[in-house]
Formats: structure tokens, sequence, C-alpha cells
């Protein structure tokens, strides 16, 4: 007999178990969905490695529901730790007392099997500080891989940057890969329509703003018809009640990385500017009558940046960060913020724009006093974007 003590097995990171919670939340909320494999391969595209601690997280579950879905996945799985871990589930499962109806109890694998099915797929970035957030949409082309667009966007110009081109399934995932690493923010997967809605509402303003979309986004245009376009932003439909954000000053909603890029830096400097020109003044004032003029001029600030466009704008970045943050399995945050993207345009949103505009203030400002007038917005974000389109 051996003396050799076994090797206790390593636990799965924080980070890990999050990302096996979000695919959880993401199934469970699609099971009675007509195409179960679509839906299990949907969430299992961004943790691939972790499909097996997935489904035994799934069958924590015990419900009718998973096992009728494990039961409708279960043949189609080609990864034979993935089968295994079905089939104990599905027995543990069993064990309880549930029975799989027979139109879905397990049956082996056809020697043939069809070809994979692939379904549209789309993501979305968070904004930047410039307001500019980045796009793809990948639609099936025949005989196989994707039609993919990939762009940058923002709500005042419109389109930035647009390139579309055919890809094989391998490459798709090796350029979200790319993307992701060379983003300020990740990407999120969201529904298709949720990607074709914005596309479509950047090349509208881009026409608007006196510009041409591109013949890449032309060309696209007629694949991307595929998809339907919905009528209204699409975090109205997923999101389905809405929570009322506190009128305090330590909202967790604000310290969101999502919501890092609604900050206001540009147009506070000429404003703050003369609050450094009214500190340096020669007039002999009294501190009581500095902190006046300082509120005066933060109140004239406030009032300027916060005009009717400013707000729609601002509406907008709500609703489509609600989106983000519903996807990634942020329920109550991402309540709270299509709450706040509905009350931005009215007396109602006040609270919010003063905890965007206090935020920003001391952002700029800095825990050292105020920044340099002659300092510009690109010094301060290190070059911008910072978003890096990939080659075809």
């Amino acid at each position: 007999m051996s003396n050799k003590k076994k090797k206790k097995p390593i636990g799965l990171s924080s980070e890990a178990r999050e990302r096996i919670e979000q695919a959880v939340a993401r199934i469970t909320a699609d099971l009675a969905a007509a195409d179960p494999v679509g839906v299990f391969d949907a969430a299992l595209a961004g943790v691939p490695d972790l499909g097996a601690d997935i489904i035994e997280r799934l069958a924590k579950t015990r419900t009718q529901e998973v096992l009728n879905f494990l039961c409708g996945v279960s043949p189609f799985l080609a990864d034979k730790a993935l089968q295994k871990a079905a089939r104990k589930a599905i027995y543990s499962l069993e064990q309880t007392g549930l029975k799989p109806p027979d139109n879905v109890r397990p049956q082996s694998a056809p020697v043939i099997r069809s070809p994979e099915k692939r379904f549209p797929r789309g993501f979305l970035g968070a904004y930047d500080f410039e307001g500019v957030r980045l796009g793809v949409l990948a639609l099936p082309a025949e005989p196989t891989g994707y039609e993919v667009a990939v762009f940058l966007c923002d709500h005042k110009t419109g389109l930035r940057d647009f390139s579309s081109w055919h890809t094989g399934p391998g490459e798709f995932k090796k350029m979200i890969e790319q993307l992701n690493q060379n983003s300020p923010s990740p990407l999120t997967e969201v529904p298709p329509e949720a990607v074709r809605y914005v596309l479509a509402e950047a090349a509208e303003t881009t026409q608007a703003d006196g510009r041409y979309a591109g013949d890449d986004y032309a060309g696209f245009l007629l694949a991307a018809n595929r998809v339907e376009k919905p009528a209204r932003p699409v975090a109205y439909d997923l999101i389905t009640s809405y929570a009322e954000v506190p009128g305090d000053t330590e909202l967790p909603l604000w310290d969101h990385p999502f919501l890092q890029g609604l900050l206001i830096r540009e147009e506070l400097y000429p404003h703050l500017a003369k609050m450094d020109e009214s500190e340096t003044s020669v007039l002999v004032l009294t501190p009581a009558q500095k902190e006046e003029r300082r509120q005066a001029l933060l109140e004239k600030a406030r009032e300027d940046v916060f005009t009717p466009e400013r707000r729609t704008l601002l509406r907008r970045q709500l609703e489509e960060t609600a989106l983000l943050l519903w996807q990634s399995g942020m329920a109550d945050m991402a309540e709270a913020a299509l709450d706040a993207a509905g009350k931005v345009e009215t007396p109602a949103g006040e609270p919010s724009l003063t905890e965007i505009f206090d935020r920003s203030v001391m952002e700029v400002m800095g825990p050292a006093g105020l920044n340099a007038p002659e300092e510009t917005l690109e010094d301060t974000l290190d070059g911008g974007s910072g978003l890096i389109m990939p080659g075809r």
C-alpha cells in the first residue's frame, strides 16, 4: 500500500464561480426555450472550460425544468467530460424523485450528427470617457462561419468606425478574445437584436450628421436585416420591474465600472477654469464670499452641462448600461439604472444628475486641487478611448 498522500484538489477561483453563476442564471432564465442546445451553447460561449461545473451547479436547483433541460441537451454533447457530467446530473436529479417525460428522456447520440446549428450573436462594450463604445454583430454564413461586423459608435455623431468580413467559428472566438484584451472594458454578450438596434441608431445619427456610413455598412445591411430591429431599446423588454433609486450620495450603482464612462469631463473644464481664476483673483474676498462665488460657479456649470440634449444622451447611455448589467447577472443594479434612465429628463432625475455632477467635479479636480486650465482631455485620458479594432 502506498504511503503517498493525495493532493487536495484546488477549488475554483471566485471569478470562476461568479462566471458559473452568471451562465446558470442565463440558462435558468430560458429553460423553456424550444432549442435547449442553443441556449446551453450560448451560455457556454464565454466559459468553455467550465461546462461540467455549470451542469453540476444546474443540478443543484433540483427542479423538473432543469431535469427536462439537461435531458434535452445531453444527446448532443460532443465532449466526453460534458457527457459524463450530464449523465451524473440527470441521475442525481432522478434520485430525488423527479422523472423526465418520455419525450425528453435522454437517448443515445446518433451515429451521424447533423451540422451544428449556429445563431446570430451580439456583443456590446461599456462606454468609455468619450462616450464611445464597441459593438460586434455576427450572423451565420453559408456553408460555415459568420459574417461579422465590428464597429465603434457614440450617440452624438453615430458610427466612428465600421468593418465587416467573413470569418470561421475558431477565428471568431479568437477575435472576441483579442477584442476583450485590447478594449478598456470586456465585451458583454447581449441579444443580437440589441446590437441591431444600436447599429441602426448609430447609422441614422451618422446620416443626420451629414456623413456616409460607408460601403462596408451598406454591404452588411442586407445580412443584418435578418435580425429584427426592435422598436425600442431591448432593456425595456428584458427588465420588467424597476427598483427605486435612493436619493443618497453612496449609491453602489455609480461605483460600477460600467457607469464610470458616464462621468463628465470635457464640458467641465471651462467652468472649473473660471473657478481657478476666482481662487487666484486679486480681489479681497472673505472666505464666505469665496465659497459663495464657488457654489454659484458650480451651479452655473451644472445648468450649462445638463442641457435637454445632454439629458437625452444620458438617458440612452443609462438604458444601454442597464442592459449590460442585466446580461452580467446584476439584476438589482440593472433595474436601478433603468429607473434612473426614465427619470433623468424630468425633475425626478435630479438626484442622479447631482450624483454624476458631484463625482465628475471630484474626478476632474482631484485630491490635490484643480487641474491646470491648459490640461486637455487627451492629456487626462491617456490618449483617448484606447479601443483597438482588429484587422480583417
